[in-house]
């Protein structure tokens, strides 16, 4: 069974995901490693997976959920491996 706030979130999620992906596509956030854009569909589509769990295939989108959950975490860590000094973002 889904809760409100799973699609409230995913809603979320989607919403930033376009608004990011915008930003990208523009040059607005050249600095930002391209990998990290992979990280957020990821993320994306793991919410998006919470919510339909609640529908059918509980354990099989359980278990997508978390891998692709998964899968982003390791993705923006490797992104920010290769930040270089010179492409710090707080700066």
């Amino acid at each position: 069974m889904h809760e409100s706030k799973e699609i409230i979130n995913m809603l979320a999620s989607v919403a930033f995901f376009i608004y990011f992906f915008y930003l990208v596509r523009k040059g607005k956030c050249n600095r930002i490693p391209a990998i990290w854009l992979y990280g957020v569909l990821l993320i994306t589509l793991s919410n998006i997976c919470t919510v339909v769990e609640g529908f059918l295939l509980f354990n099989f989108f359980n278990m997508l959920e978390h891998i692709l959950f998964t899968m982003a975490c390791i993705l923006f860590f490797i992104g920010a491996l290769r930040l270089k000094p010179e492409n710090n973002l707080l700066l």
